[in-house]
């Protein structure tokens, strides 16, 4: 959903390299639980982070997983 043009309640987002990120958006930026996919373009492919994000960046408690080769 939107308000006043931003991104805001749970969303998905897939970005040109691949990266998803699926969670809560509040004013146009990812706040509280997220599941981050890393694409194939860039230098982490299949890594994935599951936790809590604040504007957009890791902010708490989360888990860091990498893929299995």
């Amino acid at each position: 959903a939107f308000k006043e043009g931003n991104r805001t309640g749970l969303g998905v987002i897939k970005y040109t390299d691949g990266t998803t990120l699926d969670g809560t958006f509040k004013n146009g930026v990812a706040n509280g639980y997220g599941i981050l996919s890393l694409g194939s373009n860039t230098n982490s492919p299949g890594d994935r982070y599951e936790g809590y994000l604040k504007n957009d960046k890791r902010s708490g408690s989360g888990k860091y997983f990498t893929k299995s080769f």
